[in-house]
């Protein structure tokens, strides 16, 4: 389940506390910012006092928006004052790989590529929906669309949109990693489902449920 989905605030609003303390206890997610509770991280902690500052909620959301604040305001700051499209673009060509922010992966536009932010790390929640571990990604599975995991919680697979899944363990060790078969170059991989031996795999833009047994 991606970040968004599993915002502990949001969830407990939603649904009320104890529902929220229950989806969440033991969920685990990807994620490519700084843990919103790491509040000894200078980035988190500056953002924080923006974001209270400002008379928000401190959440996933105005945290991810704060962070995406302070990225433009260093891309805009670069392409200097005549700001134009082709001067922003060149700004973050030439000086994207120097922003600071909260993220945790290196940050990458080029000629060739506007990917951004270049992997992920899977985290999972306690009851309370505070992070009690997480771990990086292998290199190449920088564009996760879904996780599961089996009932033990001991492996998780994890769906690229390169239409390619990963199985890792509990450590963040990488187990392997496939391309999904039969799906067509145009499928849109956006969630993945396990029963511990079989994957389901959706394609959104076919509506589509690709069955694949192990």
């Amino acid at each position: 389940i991606n970040s968004v989905a599993t915002e502990p605030a949001i969830l407990s609003t939603a649904l009320g506390a104890a529902t929220a303390r229950g989806l969440l206890n033991g969920i685990y997610t990807p994620s490519f910012l700084t843990p919103i509770t790491d509040v000894g991280n200078p980035y988190v902690s500056q953002m924080k006092t923006v974001v209270e500052a400002a008379g928000l909620p401190w959440n996933f959301y105005t945290y991810y928006g704060a962070n995406t604040a302070y990225v433009l305001s260093q891309a805009l700051k670069a392409a200097g004052p005549n700001l134009t499209r082709k001067g922003l673009v060149k700004a973050l060509q030439d000086n994207a790989k120097n922003f600071r922010s909260a993220a945790v992966v290196p940050f990458v536009i080029t000629k060739n590529s506007h990917q951004g932010l270049t992997g992920y790390y899977m985290g999972q929640y306690d009851a309370a929906g505070n992070a009690v571990e997480n771990y990086t990604l292998d290199a190449t599975n920088t564009t996760t669309r879904g996780i599961a995991t089996n009932a033990a919680g001991t492996r998780l697979w994890v769906l690229d949109a390169t239409r390619r899944g990963y199985v890792y363990n509990t450590s963040g060790v990488l187990q392997g990693s496939w391309t999904l078969g039969t799906l067509p170059t145009t499928a849109l991989v956006e969630g993945i489902a396990t029963n511990g031996t079989h994957l389901w795999v959706v394609d959104r833009s076919a509506r589509r449920v690709y069955y694949y047994a192990n």
